[in-house]
């Protein structure tokens, strides 16, 4: 994914510097609840998760890291072994 911060969306706890950074929980009174940890520039990644099996806290991860795409790429191979 190329640009993650615009995946985070509803009410929020946590910090935002408008255009470049993205941190904490987004979804806070409706809508799918998401750890951000998104920064302007970097690869993203989408996790959307099985909220029991998070306790019930979280729908979907989001976050960046220089090597985003290569994570992806790691994950995407570690389940199509699963499947």
């Amino acid at each position: 994914m190329a640009e993650p911060l615009g995946l985070a969306h509803g009410a929020r706890r946590g910090i935002v510097v408008s255009g470049f950074l993205k941190i904490g929980v987004w979804g806070i009174f409706g809508g799918p609840r998401q750890l951000v940890v998104a920064r302007r520039g970097e690869a993203g990644l989408h996790l959307v998760l099985d909220r029991p099996s998070t306790g019930g806290q979280l729908d979907e991860v989001v976050l960046s890291h220089p090597a985003g795409a290569r994570i992806a790429d790691t994950i995407a191979r570690v389940m199509a072994a699963r499947a």
